[in-house]
């Protein structure tokens, strides 16, 4: 059995952390806070798909699904922040695009003046005292992260899902408070072609937006 390890601090910041940005994203949307949240609120879930491998299940299923939708709704505004960014650099028309990420942030906005979300980091407070925390075996969860990379041909169709698996596993290697630069820059490559296909999903099939 490999040894346990005490996430409740890793938790405890992240929790810490989304509150703050929280605030500042509902004071003012931008890039920055919007892109931040969306980490903070994907390390979270780190934590909690690691303790439901383990045999723990810390949330209902009400309120994993609004982390879910919450982590993707400030995905789609970050997709139109980026989107942006590959525009200017290319010198192409930008509009569209501000308009879209202006309609999707305003349904953003509107989620999070529901504040589930801070009922839920509320809720996840209570859980990080939780004396389950100190003592969580990660071996399940490497085992699944391991049988999901086998089951993945190095394809072009399975770039996306290959993605996923490699942020899970960034981020659970953050909380074991493991550092790997070169995996890191392997992760890098494949978020940059994931970003050029969202930027052609937004900007159409045009011969010059396609030569970017």
């Amino acid at each position: 059995m490999e040894n346990a390890i005490n996430i409740q601090h890793y938790l405890k910041h992240e929790i810490t952390e989304s509150r703050s940005l929280l605030k500042g994203l509902k004071k003012k949307s931008t890039k920055d806070l919007n892109h931040k949240l969306r980490v903070s609120i994907r390390r979270i879930r780190t934590v909690i798909g690691l303790l439901k491998n383990e045999g723990v299940n810390p949330l209902p299923k009400n309120e994993n699904q609004v982390l879910k939708k919450m982590w993707k709704h400030l995905g789609a505004v970050r997709d139109f922040d980026v989107s942006e960014e590959i525009a200017i650099e290319n010198s192409l028309p930008i509009q569209k695009i501000k308009t879209q990420r202006l309609n999707t942030d305003k349904k953003l906005q509107k989620d999070l003046e529901k504040k589930e979300l801070e009922k839920l980091l509320n809720h996840l407070e209570d859980l990080s005292q939780d004396k389950v925390l100190k003592e969580v075996h990660p071996v399940a969860t490497i085992k699944l992260i391991r049988q999901k990379l086998k089951s993945l041909p190095l394809e072009a169709q399975n770039m996306h899902a290959f993605r996923i698996i490699l942020k899970k596993v960034r981020y659970l290697m953050e909380a074991l408070e493991i550092e790997d630069d070169q995996f890191k820059k392997y992760q890098d490559v494949l978020g940059q072609l994931n970003d050029l296909k969202v930027f052609l999903e937004c900007q159409g099939e045009s011969h010059r937006v396609r030569s970017v």
